[in-house]
């Protein structure tokens, strides 16, 4: 399934896609994540102008499928309610995602949320974070990373970048990536 130009698949209900559906995000694409529940199908991203992956209206969900971000792609996920669109929610990924894309966590028309990362990702593009948390907590361990391979990290006003224990590059100390704190943002 590709969703693009404004094509936007609102996924309320655990298992309404089939185990084998593969989900493709091109430039103006979304899928939203609904209601607490848990995608688990793979997701490309092939878009760099708005390919959204949202959580929205209630408790957040849950994406466990691995996210490829394609080169030259850009992923915004998103943080908003549609029914209160100055609301925010809260979102997990815990598939890996790999590429060589981008990432950037929004709010949306609010401000604040919080997208956890708890898979140990491989991608390589630049990270964002707009006037919302990214919290990295893929568990204790060396090759737990979440952000290990990422070329940069930007934080902006009203944005929080937060780790667990060793979660942004894991405990090896093999890792270093820059970090840019812009005024108005905080890192934790």
């Amino acid at each position: 399934l590709t969703l693009k130009d404004g094509g936007i698949l609102e996924y309320g209900a655990s298992g309404a896609l089939g185990a084998d559906a593969s989900l493709f995000i091109a430039d103006q694409g979304e899928i939203a994540v609904n209601n607490g529940v848990s995608l688990t199908q793979d997701i490309n991203v092939a878009g760099a102008t708005n390919s959204v992956l949202s959580f929205e209206n209630g408790t957040g969900g849950i994406v466990s499928g691995p996210i490829i971000l394609n080169a030259d792609s850009n992923l915004t996920i998103g943080l908003r309610n549609w029914y209160d669109h100055g609301g925010v929610t809260a979102g997990t990924v815990s598939g890996v995602i790999s590429g060589s894309g981008g990432l950037t966590v929004s709010p949306g028309t609010g401000s604040g949320g919080t997208l956890t990362l708890t898979g140990s990702n491989t991608f390589t593009g630049n990270v964002t974070v707009n006037a919302a948390t990214l919290y990295a907590n893929p568990g204790n361990g060396a090759s737990n990373r979440a952000l290990s391979f990422v070329s940069a990290i930007t934080v902006n006003n009203g944005g929080t970048l937060r780790a667990g224990l060793n979660g942004l590059f894991g405990w090896d100390g093999s890792q270093t990536r820059q970090i840019t704190v812009n005024s108005g943002g905080t890192m934790t």
